[in-house]
């Protein structure tokens, strides 16, 4: 059981222990898989770590800072056991006092979550190199050409053709022949990712697998656009939708979204990017974000192919907003409610404020059937 305080967490050098139980006086939009979590912040219910923990099925436990400070701060440093039900019920018990009952609910847990494991597709147009206009694709597209993001915001964009922010999409394929123009040792940076990422050192040795994260990060930023591309984003930028404004660099994987792999906050998405120059640097250090600490823990404790978590962007015109969030069809508290309840999560400014867990967001639910609001908390 472990208690690091804020300080600790920003630091550089820190050490997640993947085996560790982690007690956090706030959700921390940064957290490497570990093995629960207790809080005294919640964050929203659609935070990333909120669908992570979900997600890999790890018990996250939401408790006051009081409770903290005087029943769990004192087994900080021990062998501990957390258990998390699905009504709110929470335990806490020192390894040395579980039972034969609670042992045999701990294996089995362990041999669900074993078997638990997803193998990933990859994206069956990998050979189309080239740079989409948001309306020019859709949702049939996903996993194939774009991720989710991509093809979801190209429905809106139909769906309302006079009011929705422009965007321009590179697909898998640009990243994958990006990649593919780098030779290492006679090998091209996909096959010399996938020697690396399925050798058992890298999960075993951190100092190891920072050193390769970062060579892989290093080698994709250095490696020069295709001047194709490059003019065609350029002469695109250019345009009077794009010029001059802020963008979002979103990143938009293949292994994100998915029934089976939620992949939450995996990777970066950097806002209000200006300058062409600027968003061609920062398409290249997206691009280079599923090769990170947080990444790798989460990918490899579910995906048995991260190797073929591909990259797409979206490269989408910032709107000026007051208020932003997060709208879900379904309740987060109660799956059986179906397409009933609609949920939101909103704060003031961007609606990543509303998902990184380090706010706590305005949370509201919607009745379809009784026509009725319930206001779940303040902001």
């Amino acid at each position: 059981l472990y208690m690091p305080d804020e300080k600790d967490l920003e630091k550089d050098t820190f050490e997640y222990d993947p085996k560790g139980i982690y007690i956090l006086r706030k959700t921390p939009a940064e957290l490497n898989k570990v093995a629960g979590i207790i809080t005294a912040d919640s964050g929203s219910m659609i935070s990333h770590v909120q669908l992570l923990a979900k997600n890999h099925g790890l018990p996250n436990v939401f408790i006051s800072k009081n409770s903290i400070d005087a029943e769990i701060a004192p087994l900080v440093g021990q062998d501990v056991m957390l258990i998390s039900l699905p009504n709110g019920d929470a335990d806490l018990i020192l390894e040395r006092n579980v039972d034969t009952l609670r042992d045999e609910v701990f294996r089995e847990y362990n041999r669900v979550r074993s078997s638990k494991k997803v193998t990933i597709e990859k994206p069956s147009q990998l050979n189309v190199n080239k740079m989409f206009n948001l309306k020019d694709i859709n949702y049939g597209h996903t996993g194939k050409l774009a991720g989710g993001k991509a093809t979801g915001q190209s429905e809106i964009a139909k769906i309302f053709p006079n009011n929705y922010a422009p965007a321009l999409v590179l697909p898998f394929g640009v990243y994958f022949a990006h990649a593919a123009r780098n030779s290492q040792a006679g090998q091209n940076l996909y096959t010399a990712m996938k020697k690396y990422l399925s050798d058992p050192k890298l999960s075993s040795d951190p100092e190891y697998r920072k050193k390769v994260f970062k060579a892989i990060r290093e080698t994709l930023q250095k490696m020069p656009f295709d001047p194709e591309l490059k003019n065609q984003l350029v002469t695109e930028l250019s345009k009077p939708e794009f010029l001059g404004r802020g963008v979002f660099v979103r990143s938009d994987t293949n292994a994100e979204d998915l029934p089976q792999f939620v992949g939450a906050g995996l990777n970066e998405t950097i806002p209000n990017v200006f300058g062409i120059s600027k968003i061609l640097e920062n398409i290249k250090y997206v691009w280079g974000s599923p090769y990170s600490e947080k990444a790798y823990s989460w990918r490899s404790d579910l995906l048995t192919n991260p190797w073929d978590v591909i990259p797409s962007v979206l490269v989408q015109v910032g709107i000026p907003s007051s208020v932003a969030g997060i709208m879900v069809v379904g309740d987060p508290r109660n799956e059986s409610d179906g397409e009933d309840i609609v949920y939101l999560a909103a704060n003031e400014g961007l609606g990543i404020t509303a998902v990184n867990g380090e706010f706590s967001a305005e949370e509201t639910t919607y009745s379809r059937k009784t026509n009725s609001i319930r206001r779940l908390r303040p902001a």
